[in-house]
């Protein structure tokens, strides 16, 4: 430390900044020299534009520069001045006896023992040395506290300075050479030379690398929603690179590239593609991205409409043909497909790419929704299946896009997609669930699942595109219209009824009109339902048993977390109101997805549906003991004595799982006395002063489920809970209230007057 001088540092930021000043001079001379030329034509524009773009690199240049003379001083200055104190103080403490280590640590020199054995048979003097020693022993601890303290801030300033030179070093790394060099006529040129057929040479394709790329601050700010301003030279290099594949079909664009520069080239495209046409890149000067910046046949490819009616004769003059659909320039949509996921999947974030890809594959499915229908491609009929890999492929692309999914939901951003600028977002989702994707995994379920909450915990700006797409999605299945049309989607679409249940069961609580804060829920920016929109919500993911089981446990897995709110804090009446609700939604949805079976007629399935759906609701429907839900401590009864494991579709309960069930007590289960215990249980735990519970109804000093309702105790509980909590009343007349609005009628607490040992309906 000693040694450390920061005359290198005032040196160095002195050179950067007259290197700025040079460069924002000669940046300013170039431009009045070449627009200050008296000529005109389109020569005089042409160089006009380079001399602003040189004019515009430049003084990003400087900018950098500038950049990098601040972080050098401010690193001086925070630096030194904490050196020059650790320096003093360390000097001081040698002064004053001290050894001061390397580590920092301070050490007391002083010799004791030999003043002890000169003081020998002198108490006193003794005493004092020994005071003396404990006295500077303290004050070398403190030191050495302080010291190390000093030297972790300068540890944290030279990080700072360090970091904040990178910075400045990475951005002016990104201007010069290869990216100062960047020109509207540069990208018309490497189009041309990629048309050809031939190699990039080593400098075009540096250029194209250079231009077609993000650096690592940039991608950050474009995954989190900020703008994202890149130099002149290279927006403009993108527009002249966009403008010379005008005219090419998408086909053909795919095809560009050539030897091992294929894959590069490629990935340029794909990038070029996204950076083109996201509004959230440009320029300082104003310049942004736009579906408009794209060549003319992908921007077509995207906007246009793709489908028409065509049906397919079995035979000339086929008096009854086949109804099918045609889709337009289906090739070409495979293409462009594959061109955007040979890009970087980081630079998919709030582009008109994305949004007009996702439009239009949710327009050719819901226009191909008829399974087995007739599609005709216009040189051919293809298949479902190849069909089905084209989709599957977009979707699965599209779903790195939060910015794009959350507009393609709600509506906004959507209409620079539509060539009327209209754009509805019901029937373009609905266009996506019509299609049979069938049980196995596709597409689709990658861009569904994508709306499940904390799939981005550390990013806020995706966390509000996922739970904004989710609560318009969410609120569309709760629709009438979706549930017209969407009351069979577990059959037609069994897998992804499934993934599409396991993603919304984390927006029901707030669906059902709970309120957040510390006292409420987390709601995940959902939005509440009516009660008939719940029931409709649950009618259509009931349409799979096994989607049902997701969603009817999620459902109850958040009615015993409002009881445990509202028994901490018992003044938030909405966390009754809304279990009240949620319940009668999941009663109502499946009575209605049982008459939604029966009447296709499903008879088999609809027998299996009842015996697994009913006896999960009744098991559940007054916030009993939730499967998967360990608030109710290890002694409830365990999801596996309820359910067994997890269901899968259609199946029949078998009877080691009906013998497991008859091991417990559903009809107390089944009784709303569960959710009152549930809220009581969560009352006393965080009351444990509050005195009156007995022994016989308490393991390890907290209430035990099994002992109040499996072992006798039941009546005495009931005395108990009439005579003792009047908070409890205002969660059952919220909770009716709750059932009542949603269309059912509340229930008696005792209606179930013998619930120990009684029937197990699902044996």
């Amino acid at each position: 430390m000693e040694k450390l001088t920061f005359d290198g540092m005032e040196s160095a930021s002195r050179a950067a900044n007259g290197f700025d000043e040079s460069v924002r001079s000669d940046a300013d001379q170039i431009l009045r020299a070449i627009t200050g030329l008296n000529w005109s034509g389109n020569a005089k524009r042409a160089a006009d534009d380079r001399a602003i773009d040189e004019a515009s690199d430049r003084k990003n240049v400087a900018k950098a520069l500038d950049r990098m003379a601040t972080s050098i001083a401010d690193g001086k200055a925070a630096m030194s001045s904490i050196a020059d104190t650790l320096k003093r103080d360390a000097k001081g403490l040698e002064d004053d006896g001290y050894d001061v280590g390397d580590d920092w640590s301070v050490a007391d020199r002083l010799n004791y023992e030999l003043a002890r054995e000169q003081a020998e048979g002198n108490d006193p003097e003794l005493r004092r040395i020994d005071a003396l020693q404990a006295q500077r022993a303290n004050e070398a601890a403190n030191a050495s506290i302080s010291l190390k303290r000093k030297a972790a801030e300068f540890d944290a300033a030279d990080h700072r300075c360090a970091a904040a030179l990178n910075s400045a070093a990475e951005a002016l790394g990104s201007l010069a050479p290869v990216k100062a060099g960047l020109s509207l006529g540069e990208g018309k040129t490497i189009a041309d030379a990629l048309k050809s057929g031939k190699p990039l040479t080593p400098e075009q394709l540096a250029q194209y690398n250079a231009a077609t790329n993000l650096t690592d601050d940039q991608i950050w700010k474009l995954q989190h929603g900020e703008q994202v301003d890149i130099p002149q030279g290279q927006f403009s290099f993108l527009q002249g690179l966009m403008r010379g594949l005008d005219g090419m079909s998408v086909t053909d664009i795919r095809r560009l590239g050539v030897g091992n520069q294929r894959d590069a080239v490629q990935r340029g495209l794909g990038n070029s593609i996204q950076l083109s046409s996201s509004p959230n890149v440009g320029t300082a000067s104003g310049d942004r991205g736009g579906m408009s910046n794209l060549p003319s046949n992908v921007r077509s490819l995207l906007v246009d409409k793709l489908t028409e009616s065509m049906p397919k004769q079995r035979f000339p003059f086929d008096p009854f043909p086949t109804p099918g659909t045609k889709i337009e320039r289906f090739r070409e949509l495979t293409a462009l497909t594959g061109l955007l996921g040979s890009g970087d999947e980081s630079y998919r974030m709030g582009t008109d790419a994305d949004r007009g890809l996702t439009k239009q594959l949710a327009e050719i499915s819901g226009a191909t929704a008829a399974p087995g229908s007739p599609i005709f491609i216009g040189d051919s009929w293809i298949s479902h299946g190849e069909l089905e890999r084209t989709m599957g492929a977009g979707l699965s692309i599209v779903s790195a896009d939060a910015a794009a999914q959350h507009d393609f939901m709600t509506g906004q951003n959507m209409g620079i997609t539509c060539g009327d600028g209209i754009y509805n977002p019901e029937s373009h989702i609905q266009g996506l669930l019509a299609y049979h994707w069938g049980d196995g995994h596709s597409g689709a379920d990658d861009f569904f699942a994508k709306l499940e909450p904390g799939v981005h915990p550390g990013n806020p700006f995706i966390v509000s595109q996922n739970q904004g797409a989710a609560n318009a999605f969410g609120h569309y299945l709760g629709s009438a219209e979706s549930v017209l049309s969407n009351s069979d989607l577990g059959i037609r679409s069994p897998h992804l009824t499934r993934t599409i249940a396991e993603a919304m069961g984390g927006y029901l609580g707030g669906f059902s009109g709970a309120h957040g804060g510390p006292t409420g829920i987390d709601l995940h920016g959902s939005t509440r339902m009516t009660g008939d929109e719940l029931g409709n919500l649950f009618h259509v993911l009931d349409s799979d048993p096994q989607a049902a089981y997701h969603i009817n446990k999620a459902a109850h897995d958040w009615q015993i977390h409002m009881a445990e709110q509202a028994g901490r804090y018992p003044s938030n009446t909405s966390l009754g109101h809304a279990s009240g609700l949620l319940d009668q939604g999941m009663r109502a949805g499946k009575d209605a997805q049982i008459e939604t079976l029966q009447a296709h007629a499903h008879g088999d399935l609809d027998a299996t549906y009842k015996a697994r759906v009913d006896f999960l609701n009744r098991v559940t429907s007054a916030i009993g003991l939730i499967p998967g839900a360990d608030s109710l401590t290890s002694n409830a009864v365990s999801p596996e004595d309820i359910f067994g494991a997890e269901p899968k579709p259609w199946d029949q309960v078998d009877s080691a799982r009906t013998q497991a069930f008859r091991g417990v007590d559903i009809g107390a289960l089944s009784n709303r006395e569960v959710v009152q215990f549930s809220y009581l249980k969560s009352y006393y735990d965080s009351h444990p002063n509050e005195t009156g519970l007995r022994a016989e109804w308490l393991t390890n000093g907290k209430l035990d489920f099994k002992k109040v309702f499996l072992q006798g105790n039941l009546d005495d509980w009931r005395s108990f809970v009439g005579d003792h909590h009047q908070d409890l009343e205002g969660w059952k007349i919220n909770f009716d209230n709750g059932v009542a609005d949603a269309g059912g009628q509340p229930s008696d607490p005792h209606e179930n007057e013998g619930v120990p040992g009684g029937n197990n309906p699902g044996g």
